[in-house]
């Protein structure tokens, strides 16, 4: 029986990914690319390698940054001026 069941669930992931479509309308596949507030240099590696599938590519794109937050509102803050 136990078999058979990872044998439906491998079935039913390969159907649903079959059934993706190749291009998005939303912007959900790059959600975590502002979702992540922690110093990239305080993640530790052990976590870092447990989610590197998923975050590597926003943990390698961005430079450690600090946010600022003013009541409700969050502003990400900036090494240099923009001028």
């Amino acid at each position: 029986m136990l078999l058979k069941n990872a044998e439906n669930a491998t079935r039913v992931v390969r159907e649903t990914v079959a059934a993706m479509p190749q291009t998005r309308s939303c912007k959900c596949g790059s959600s975590l690319a502002h979702a992540i507030l922690t110093d990239r240099a305080k993640i530790p590696a052990a976590a870092r390698q447990k989610l590197k599938l998923i975050l590597d590519k926003y943990l390698k794109a961005k430079k450690s940054m600090s946010i600022v937050v003013v009541g409700s509102v969050a502003f990400d803050t900036i090494a240099k001026p923009l001028r």
